[in-house]
């Protein structure tokens, strides 16, 4: 399809030309795969962080994305729940499933178990470390 298609298709539906790019790039995966499952990166984690009530709020931590969602992204810190970096706090960076961040911690509520983070940078893969990412 043509970028011209695409933003006839867009405004004849009334939706932002990016949505209706995400459309066709899922329409081309193969049917009921889940694509997380293909990512075999597995996440630096601090040594000795491995319970939710370990973490302290401004705990900087890295983590890899594992889902992403309209209000925010999921990222697996290392502990036995993920982590919520919610839009407003995602620096106007557009994550995806596998990227590798560094976040710090903005909220620990053990009762309910959730855990609140800030995107601080992302990381790049190299061959044998990681490095934070310049534009």
């Amino acid at each position: 399809m043509t970028q011209n298609n695409l933003e006839q298709l867009a405004e004849q539906h009334k939706l932002h030309l990016e949505r209706v790019k995400f459309v066709l790039i899922a329409l081309q995966r193969e049917l009921l795969q889940d694509y997380r499952a293909d990512l075999d990166k597995r996440p630096l984690f601090k040594q000795g962080l491995t319970r939710l009530d370990d973490l302290s709020i401004s705990d900087v931590l890295t983590g890899a994305v594992t889902n992403v969602t309209h209000f925010g992204a999921f990222v697996d810190v290392g502990v036995d729940r993920d982590g919520l970096i919610h839009k407003n706090h995602m620096n106007n960076c557009e994550l995806s499933i596998g990227d590798r961040i560094i976040a710090s911690v903005l909220k620990v509520d053990v009762q309910r178990r959730q855990l609140g983070l800030r995107l601080e940078n992302m990381l790049e893969e190299t061959d044998t470390s990681f490095t934070l990412k310049t534009d």
